[in-house]
């Protein structure tokens, strides 16, 4: 027990490879049948270090040792849990149909035996979700009772996340300015908190709204967002790494800048290549490669992300087997996109 508490103190202070030997100490000392709640939860803490550092495929193999586990106790606590965990693990690996179904059971679980931080915590991945299929106004109520949640059990650091998702699901919308608001109070909340994972985040949905509004200034402005979002989380969060290479590539071909472009463009197609996949992002990352490569005469390079891209998106669609949330899916902006450019030269 003392084990997994220090585990997840240097995990809270993403000492991961320190977290992770303690766990596998603790773990090994163990025998097969003692503690087993104990066991879960250093296996548990042991899926979160292994996903902040975007090691997907590990966290998919805890994820999965984490449901064995559950479904043998039959308590409804371990289920939710587990469920979340391979919610995240399946959006990672771009089955997002199958990744909404087992949030929205995990928040099941949580309501069954009456614990709200639980429930918070498993709305706000079914909001983020159900946005990234397309469920607009099913991730704004599922957002909203997160946030009812969150507020009323002074949960600063969901809030935050929270006003980042809200923020997200505003730009998708095309609610530009209640976008920026949003993210405006996500920063400050971060801030706050001083959590640079939080805070990294906030800033590139906030450079993504002023890109979005572009008044004079805005793209300016929003570089600065997404250079400092880029500071936090280098060679920390290969995740969220990704992410801010494709969003100031793409912030530099709006200034006309396609050196500076394609150079961010570079560096996200490696990350990208390490990690294997992106949850949220991968289709208009790949898209934003293409169009830096195309904007500095590298043709060839270009169709070949292109085609990335491509089979990227077919692969997710695949494997949603509802016909109208595949067809919402399809019809996200990047997507339409993707589909539009296929066969066009640059």
């Amino acid at each position: 027990e003392l084990a997994l508490v220090r585990a997840r103190t240097l995990r809270g202070q993403r000492q991961f490879a320190a977290a992770e030997q303690v766990i596998a100490v603790a773990l090994e000392a163990l025998d097969a049948r003692a503690l087993p709640e104990v066991r879960f939860d250093l296996l548990h803490t042991r899926f979160w270090c292994h996903w902040e550092q975007g090691r997907y495929q590990e966290a998919g193999e805890v994820a999965r040792c984490l449901a064995d586990a559950a479904s043998h106790s039959g308590r409804s606590e371990r289920q939710g849990l587990a469920k979340l965990a391979m919610s995240y693990f399946a959006a990672a690996v771009g089955d997002p149909a199958l990744a909404v179904t087992l949030a929205r059971e995990a928040v099941q679980h949580a309501r069954e035996i009456g614990h709200p931080f639980r429930e918070a915590d498993g709305l706000t991945m079914l909001g983020s979700l159900e946005e990234m299929v397309g469920l607009h106004s099913e991730s704004r109520a599922s957002l909203d009772a997160a946030l009812a949640l969150a507020t009323r059990l002074k949960m600063a650091y969901l809030q935050a996340v929270l006003a980042t998702s809200r923020s997200r699901l505003s730009l998708g919308q095309g609610e530009i300015e209640q976008a920026l608001e949003l993210a405006t109070l996500a920063v400050r909340l971060a801030e706050e908190l001083k959590d640079p994972h939080t805070l990294c985040t906030a800033l590139m949905v906030r450079a993504r709204a002023l890109a979005a509004r572009n008044y004079d200034g805005d793209l300016t402005e929003g570089t600065g967002a997404g250079a400092a979002a880029l500071r936090l989380c280098q060679e920390k969060y290969p995740n969220l790494e990704v992410e801010a290479h494709g969003l100031l590539s793409r912030l530099a071909l709006a200034r006309s800048l396609g050196g500076e472009a394609y150079d961010h463009a570079v560096a996200a197609q490696a990350l990208l290549d390490q990690l294997g996949t992106h949850a949220l992002y991968e289709v208009e990352i790949l898209l934003t490669i293409h169009d830096a490569f195309c904007a500095t005469g590298r043709d060839a390079a270009a169709a070949e992300i292109l085609a990335r891209a491509w089979r990227t998106l077919q692969a997710k669609a695949q494997r949603i087997g509802d016909a109208s949330l595949r067809e919402r899916f399809l019809s996200l902006p990047h997507h339409v996109r993707l589909a539009n450019l296929r066969g066009i030269r640059c």
